[in-house]
């Protein structure tokens, strides 16, 4: 099973310093992802065990959610294009 996850991440998600995820959105967008027939096996649990296994960070953060460090989904992050001599979001 970590094989899949390891997957997401690399394809799906950018590791960086500073960035955090919420472990909600992360399993949401995660399983979306997982072909139907796969989602049974990966529980919360499985999740965090491999999570943990992997050596991503994970805790709670100033509001009580659980936060995963160092890591977000490349969709959820803007990408910046030159418009004249500015970079503007896209």
């Amino acid at each position: 099973m970590p094989n899949r996850l390891s997957e997401f991440i690399d394809t799906e998600a950018v590791q960086l310093a500073g960035l955090k995820i919420s472990f909600a959105r992360f399993v949401d967008a995660f399983r979306s992802w997982l072909p139907p027939v796969e989602r049974p096996a990966w529980t919360r649990a499985a999740i965090v065990k491999t999570l943990d296994d992997l050596g991503i960070q994970r805790g709670v953060a100033g509001n009580g959610r659980v936060f995963l460090g160092n890591l977000d989904l490349k969709s959820e992050r803007p990408t910046l294009q030159r418009s004249g001599n500015r970079l503007v979001r896209r």
